[in-house]
């Protein structure tokens, strides 16, 4: 029994050196720029009927509201690339997380903008933690009842977190 175990652990092993855990190196929150524009975002895991997919969320500072990102349809968290959700041609192309440092290009399809992030921390709640949502807080009090930024994903969207 104890061979058939450290067999199966040898397998996943080698499964996960073969195929990275991108979804895991993302996981947390990070903070940079999109162009010269300073933004917060963050990557979660979301279990999605058998399998666990990674989304993501960011905003500008300036701005302070929330853009989704989805894993465009038929491609995994693998590929590095996200769609801006409810949008046609905007999109992230993430590199590799080196370190704690990710890079990567923002595009409309017209025009593209270097993507520059630090990590702040490994979170698995990234999106509801202080340290992603702390610029918002005083409009979170304004609204009475709002919930976490992941559950303003509709349709298509992850499922609401717990």
């Amino acid at each position: 029994m104890m061979r058939s175990f450290a067999r199966l652990l040898l397998a996943f092993a080698a499964c996960a050196w073969v195929l990275p855990g991108r979804a895991n190196e993302l996981a947390g929150v990070w903070e940079g720029t999109v162009g010269t524009l300073p933004v917060r975002a963050c990557f979660e895991e979301v279990k999605n009927d058998s399998a666990v997919q990674t989304y993501g969320q960011y905003y500008y500072l300036r701005y302070l509201r929330w853009i989704n990102l989805v894993p465009p349809e038929g491609k995994n968290v693998r590929s590095g690339t996200f769609d801006e959700y409810d949008t046609q041609d905007q999109r992230w192309h993430l590199g590799p997380v080196e370190g704690q440092e990710l890079g990567g290009i923002w595009t409309d399809g017209k025009k593209t903008l270097p993507i520059r992030l630090t990590r702040v921390n490994t979170h698995k709640k990234a999106c509801t933690d202080p340290a992603y949502t702390g610029p918002m807080q005083k409009l979170r009090r304004k609204f009475a009842g709002f919930l976490s930024p992941m559950h303003l994903m509709s349709r298509s969207g992850p499922p609401s977190l717990p």
